[in-house]
């Protein structure tokens, strides 16, 4: 668990004390004839029970091939990004995922 130094002290932040943050994420599928509404579905499944996938978009990436660009929500708690990242590698039809963009949800 994270730890965060305030005025000499050390707080231990959990989940439901954590702030929000918002991944952009790049799924690369297996093959091009790999249907993305299917593999959203597998990622939307795959994500933590805190971690919520809020949308997604396909866009095209290189020789025909489309990537499904996601947006996901999850607690602003350390190692969380790599976590969803490795979660995403290990889904079922995906090649690879590319970080893109991390931002805090304010609110």
């Amino acid at each position: 668990m994270p730890r965060l130094r305030h005025v000499g002290t050390v707080r231990t932040v959990t989940t439901k004390d954590a702030g929000k943050i918002s991944l952009l994420m790049r799924v690369m599928p297996e093959d091009i004839k790999t249907d993305l509404t299917e593999l959203q579905g597998r990622v939307a499944k795959a994500l933590p029970s805190d971690c919520k996938l809020e949308g997604t978009e396909t866009k095209p990436f290189a020789f025909g091939l489309k990537a499904l660009v996601c947006k996901i929500t999850v607690p602003d708690v350390e190692g969380n990004a790599d976590m969803i990242e490795e979660t995403l590698r290990g889904v079922e039809g995906v090649q690879g995922v590319e970080f893109l963009k991390m931002s805090r949800i304010i609110g």
